[in-house]
């Protein structure tokens, strides 16, 4: 799904729609919660230190099927997509890619959107990357002028 956002200097990004199955869980993600919210009420139970409950916090990842990015250009342009959680970042790239013309594959950088830094290992997935359940990255100015001039029709 490609979503594409010109926004002038006081808009704000619209919300996502996101897919009906989003949020849906199948029958052993169902019960894998039953599972989790029982351990839970068990650990609430017991004395904990606060460094164990600190290592479990960080243990607890959700699982989501879905993550939606939104690519931001210099120039407030944002081209958004779904994709799939297990997907490497290479994806990504590969749709910035399919949706731009007249730039050479390698002139563009997407930056992560905490650390700003440029996302380099591209076989990590979306959620090894903590890009889920949405992220913006942000396409790094220094190489391209004019966004609008890339963009694919």
């Amino acid at each position: 799904l490609l979503k594409v956002y010109k926004l002038e200097a006081s808009q704000a990004i619209p919300n996502p729609r996101l897919p009906r199955d989003f949020f849906d869980l199948d029958s052993v993600e169902i019960r894998k919660e039953q599972q989790q919210r029982e351990a839970d009420v068990e650990k609430l139970s017991t004395l904990r230190t606060r460094e164990m409950r600190e290592r479990e916090q960080v243990m607890r990842n959700y699982q989501y099927k879905y993550t939606l990015l939104r690519i931001r250009f210099p120039n407030r342009l944002l081209l958004q997509g779904t994709f799939g959680c297990s997907e490497p970042f290479e994806a990504v790239r590969d749709f910035v890619k399919e949706h731009l013309t007249n730039l050479e594959p390698l002139l563009f950088v997407l930056k992560d959107p905490v650390s700003g830094k440029a996302i380099v290992d591209e076989t990590k997935t979306l959620n090894e990357l903590n890009l889920i359940p949405a992220a913006i990255s942000y396409l790094d100015q220094r190489f391209v002028e004019n966004a609008e001039q890339f963009l694919a029709t």
